[in-house]
């Protein structure tokens, strides 16, 4: 993930749900998503760190457990209470 200025942005929306997050570039390589497709499939856990990391994992998921490699812009917002795919 590209982080610009968005993600240091403070939040003055009144409440967290209305702020809006500026889009970043983000790519994940094909060769990172065969890693984490092989620790899955050997029954091993993926752990993200970092709401930067989570943001590109969760934008290049396409569906619960499915990832693809991939690049795009993001928006997600990503504050307590946030729910991953």
């Amino acid at each position: 993930l590209h982080v610009g200025l968005g993600t240091f942005r403070p939040v003055k929306a009144e409440r967290i749900e209305d702020h809006v997050m500026h889009s970043e570039y983000y790519s994940i390589g094909e060769d990172t998503v065969k890693l984490i497709r092989e620790t899955k499939a050997a029954g091993k856990r993926v752990v993200a760190v970092g709401t930067t990391s989570i943001r590109t994992l969760e934008s290049a998921a396409v569906a619960k457990n499915e990832i693809y490699g991939k690049s795009g812009e993001t928006s997600i917002f990503i504050y307590p209470g946030y729910i991953t795919t």
